[in-house]
């Protein structure tokens, strides 16, 4: 194939040679050879495509970048037709842009830390601004982008943007008669009153673009954050993106409704108030009222004023807020974030001086775009992770968890104040009035423990046996049966607190950190409990945006390493046995899931052990150190020889695969199945013979689907939870069911058995007046009986681990939360 280009009427040859970029099934990229256009050839092209372009050529919109020499509109300048008797139209020329990022490179602290951009939020004013004024030249010349989102628009190091795949915009031909209409968009940046709607037959209007262009200002402003997203306070899992919008639910409004913001996102507040009434008019007013939404001329002077109104925090030359607020909120979210800066100055290496230019002196008459600094360092994006720490009012030093006093303090103090002083012995009862003494104090010790009372139930006991030892004393004057009753009630009160020292073990209170901006998705300790791994998620925001795995030091506090990034949502995450390595599930934006190894010590890319295009769920690492298994959508697990990492076993399960569990000595794999709705396969549990692949047995269990099991500590006891609220206590060896609990709850999300094996703690989520309440349940290990509820988490709760010797329960959240819970071990497991 040959192609030709007009320059001046004159035809000029372009082969496929002189054209450097990749194929697609629907198009095919390409730079000329000059190097300074990009070329766009059709696969398929049309007669329609041809005519918009041509109309495109005709009446392009004035750039407001031109005195800037800068592109901020990337407008075709020319076509591409066949050659050499070839017929037909082939594609089109456009400026060639390079040096620049995607907009979601820029608006999230994450990926600008990965990418070791200095960026301070000037230039994200400075970049919304021009922006604006790119969607004002569109408009004032009738072009309406339709498809505004995030992907489209680039940024450079000095805040100029560029507008590309402007051959998607809805364009009116001069004579009136036919739009050439934009047939795609981002549900995410789409009106309400588009939502839903098939685009291809619906003409565009400005006020449809105002709508995008908001939502793409709040997430510049806002760390990323959408307008939409936030923590959904209603019944189930969240609605999408499109319903939210369609039903007007800003999270940042005034309206009522079931979202607040994340816990984790930035105050509505840190915005200027100009601005916060625009978002308000945008996303609130112009709901029922799309004329009410602000054009890109008004956000220009909004962010104007904005600018002018920012100073430079004392503390960091880096931070910069509005006047409006009397202390810097990036220096507050540094602290939140565990000592992630939001704006870093630098990196710790690779660490060169920033010149910066006033930014006064170079400010164009508007709607120009305008420059602000000079180009800033790269610097190393892994660089100062080793050094982050948590601060001081954040970290969950031991002193602080004392905040939340156990139960027992009170009930201590009260009780002891009425009890019998060292007279006791000078009361006249009988040996049966000492019975009857140590029969009541037995029975409230024995009762003490389900009713959440450990401190009575010690005490209680020492009751029971001092009454049973008067009894026995009294039987040198009055003889009688009443003083053996009264010594079994006291032995057998004191036996139950002997044999069940942690049927209620004291809890403190939960210290809190936020491990990333994801949500938490898995929690990994090292067998000596002294590093936390943690598996993060995609951003509700946006799906390009990575989650990652981070290795947290739980002693001192403090981050101790990311590695390299993920592709996608990290699904799960393992320590190996000896602590070295971590095994994490990945999966990429578009589905496709990985299971890779990590080395758990220093900073290195990851191994890939296995790819399939389905995602991945849930990986283990077997106690021993032999096997490594992974779980997913497919109805397939796969067991992997841990030192060579050659696919051992694949095992055909009943349905998705998404919990495994293995055995304490590594022997076993139990496998959870079904569907979190209930439509692939009836939730099942199973249970594998790791050296042969063989199936021991499977039964139905939670019909709609198991979401967690775990193994008690000495493989006695197989604990399932599912969707249904419901607890189920197997016999690992035969799968004979002892017992089932119903939590009266909307699911269960996740299980975790306590070192010492006397109780396990559910992740729970029900609902209650004041609206759905998020909880951990510790549950009697033989029973499954409850035995103390721990609140506080604002969001769902999607993971629970225990430390095996560092006495600490850890939680994560979907709001990005860890909340870490410190109790009193009184025996260990053999």
């Amino acid at each position: 194939m040959r192609l030709q280009r007009h320059i001046n009427g004159e035809r000029i040859g372009v082969t496929p040679a002189d054209l450097v970029g990749s194929g697609g099934e629907a198009r095919v990229y390409g730079v000329a050879a000059d190097r300074r256009l990009a070329a766009k050839v059709y696969h398929r092209p049309t007669e329609a495509q041809h005519r918009k372009l041509r109309v495109m050529l005709a009446d392009p919109p004035e750039d407001p970048a031109r005195e800037q020499a800068h592109i901020a509109i990337a407008w075709p300048v020319d076509l591409l037709s066949m050659a050499h008797g070839e017929r037909g139209f082939a594609g089109y020329l456009m400026p060639l842009v390079t040096e620049m990022r995607p907009l979601f490179n820029v608006y999230n602290p994450s990926v600008r830390r990965q990418t070791g951009r200095t960026i301070d939020y000037l230039y994200l004013h400075r970049a919304a601004r021009n922006l604006s004024a790119a969607v004002r030249a569109l408009h004032g010349r009738g072009y309406v982008i339709g498809d505004i989102n995030e992907s489209n628009i680039l940024v450079g190091r000095s805040a100029l943007v560029t507008l590309v795949d402007t051959d998607s915009f809805q364009v009116r031909d001069p004579n009136g008669t036919t739009t050439f209409r934009c047939p795609v968009g981002k549900p995410e940046y789409t009106p309400p009153e588009l939502q839903g709607k098939r685009f291809a037959t619906i003409d565009r209007t400005p006020e449809h673009d105002r709508f995008g262009l908001a939502a793409l200002i709040f997430q510049l402003l806002m760390e990323g954050t959408h307008p939409f997203a936030g923590r959904y306070r209603g019944e189930g899992d969240p609605p999408p993106y499109e319903s939210r919008i369609a039903c007007g639910q800003f999270a940042y409004g005034n309206r009522p409704g079931p979202f607040c913001p994340a816990a984790i996102a930035p105050p509505f507040e840190v915005l200027d108030p100009g601005l916060q009434q625009l978002f308000l008019r945008c996303f609130e007013d112009g709901h029922a009222h799309p004329s009410a939404r602000p054009d890109a001329l008004t956000w220009q002077n909004a962010l104007a004023d904005a600018e002018r109104s920012l100073v430079t925090c004392k503390s960091n030359a880096q931070h910069r807020h509005g006047r409006h607020l009397s202390e810097c909120p990036w220096c507050e979210r540094t602290k939140l974030l565990g000592g992630r800066d939001p704006f870093p100055g630098s990196f710790a290496s690779d660490a060169r001086p920033v010149r910066r230019v006033a930014a006064a002196s170079l400010l164009p008459p508007d709607p120009a775009p305008i420059r602000v600094s000079a180009v800033p360092a790269l610097l190393h994006p892994n660089a100062g992770v080793a050094t982050a720490a948590f601060p001081a009012s954040v970290a969950p030093q031991p002193p602080s968890w004392q905040a939340a006093q156990p139960i027992t303090a009170s009930v201590n103090g009260g009780m002891a104040g009425a009890l019998p002083t060292p007279t006791l012995a000078t009361y006249r009862l009988t040996d049966g009035g000492w019975a009857a003494a140590a029969l009541f104090w037995a029975a409230l010790a024995v009762a003490s423990a389900p009713l959440g009372l450990p401190g009575v139930n010690v005490m209680t006991a020492l009751l029971s046996l001092a009454c049973g030892v008067m009894g026995w004393r009294a039987r040198l004057t009055r003889p009688g049966a009443g003083r053996w009753i009264g010594a079994a009630a006291a032995l057998s009160a004191c036996g139950s607190v002997a044999f069940r020292p942690l049927t209620e073990p004291p809890l403190t209170g939960a210290a809190v950190f936020h491990a990333g901006t994801g949500s938490v998705n898995s929690l990994s300790f090292t067998r000596d409990g002294l590093r936390l791994a943690v598996g993060t998620g995609r951003l509700e925001d946006s799906s390009l945006t990575p989650g990652e795995v981070t290795v947290w030091e739980t002693g001192a506090n403090r981050l101790l390493l990311t590695p390299e990034r993920a592709s996608g949502d990290v699904a799960s995450v393992a320590f190996s046995p000896d602590g070295s390595s971590l095994v994490a599930a990945t999966d990429s934006p578009f589905g496709a899931g990985e299971v890779v190894i990590v080395n758990a010590s220093a900073i290195g890319a990851y191994r890939s052990v296995f790819k399939q295009r389905r995602p991945i769920r849930q990986v283990a690492w077997s106690p021993d150190g032999r096997w490594l298994a992974s779980a997913g959508a497919e109805r397939l697990v796969r067991i992997w020889d841990a030192r060579s990492l050659q696919n051992a076993r694949v095992l055909e399960v009943p349905g998705e695969a998404s919990v495994l569990a293995f055995s304490p000595d590594g022997s076993r794999l139990a496998v959870g199945c079904g569907s979190s709705q209930g439509s692939v396969a009836p939730g099942s549990i199973s249970v594998w013979d790791c050296a042969t692949g063989r199936c021991l047995w499977s039964k139905a269990a939670h019909g709609n689907g198991v979401q967690a099991a775990a193994f008690s500590p000495r493989g006695s006891a197989l604990a399932t939870a599912g969707n249904d609220g419901a607890v189920c206590l197997w016999e690992p060896e035969t799968g004979r069911l002892r017992k089932r609990q119903t939590a009266h709850s909307y699911g269960i999300a996740a299980l975790a058995f306590a070192p010492d094996g006397t109780q396990f703690a559910t992740a729970e989520a029900r609902q209650t007046d004041a609206g759905t309440r998020h909880e951990i349940v510790l549950r009697d290990a033989a029973t499954g009986v409850p035995l103390r509820t721990l609140s506080g988490s604002p969001d769902a709760i999607t993971t629970l681990t225990y430390s095996p010797k560092g006495g600490l329960l850890a939680s994560g959240s979907r709001d990005g939360s860890i909340r870490m819970w410190q109790f009193a071990t009184n025996r260990s497991t053999p």
